[in-house]
């Protein structure tokens, strides 16, 4: 797969050494960003490497499940498509969707490595990553249908993720450079070099979600 790289030019502001807190409508509180990991469906089958995350693992930098063969050959088994990869002009068309769904919803999306078997992201939201992470699936595959890329029948993710919460802003800038610089050679990239990580917490109590569609 080609590079491709995208970055916002606005200037880039140093990260701070210092943590934010902010809570939802309902009182939970939210962290600083996600990190945000997702595959395509059949290439990093559960318990094939130790890539999975639980509600003791979602910390960034916390140690992953142990891969485990039976898991593994279970999901082999359940499989009914062949796996999906992304070519270069897929992969494209999957970061522009995730570039404007993001805008839409108000989401501060930092930094993105859209790869050939999976995607890494981190991002700021003022919701849950659970939510996030579906949205982006939908809307991609919306938007590969419309490009002509297959069909709605065609299964393209797996069905969950991994989800880590980012507390502090020194957790923030090693997983930014994770996504960024440390996935082997770059493939399709986006870059947010602004990176005032305060606004979306700032704008909490003043910017009601958005309920319309794309």
């Amino acid at each position: 797969m080609n590079k491709t790289t995208i970055s916002n030019t606005a200037t880039s502001n140093t990260l701070q050494s210092r943590d934010y807190q902010s809570r939802d409508r309902k009182g939970a509180v939210i962290p600083l960003a996600y990190f945000i990991t997702f595959s395509c469906y059949g290439t990093h089958l559960h318990g094939h490497e130790s890539e999975s995350v639980d509600r003791s693992h979602n910390k960034y930098g916390a140690p992953h499940l142990p891969p485990d063969e039976k898991t593994r050959q279970k999901e082999k088994k359940n499989m009914n498509q062949d796996q999906y990869v992304l070519d270069n002009a897929r992969a494209k068309i999957v970061l522009d969707s995730i570039i404007n769904t993001s805008s839409h919803r108000k989401w501060n999306l930092l930094a993105i490595h859209v790869r050939s078997t999976h995607i890494h992201m981190v991002i700021q939201a003022l919701t849950t990553p659970e939510k996030i992470m579906n949205d982006f699936k939908s809307y991609a595959s919306r938007a590969l249908n419309k490009s002509g890329f297959e069909n709605s029948a065609r299964k393209r993710w797996t069905r969950h993720g991994s989800t880590r919460y980012l507390w502090k802003t020194e957790d923030l800038a090693n997983a930014i450079q994770y996504v960024l610089h440390e996935q082997g050679d770059p493939m399709v990239v986006y870059e947010n070099k602004c990176l005032d990580v305060e606004t979306i917490f700032i704008n909490q109590k003043t910017t009601a979600p958005s309920r319309s569609r794309l």
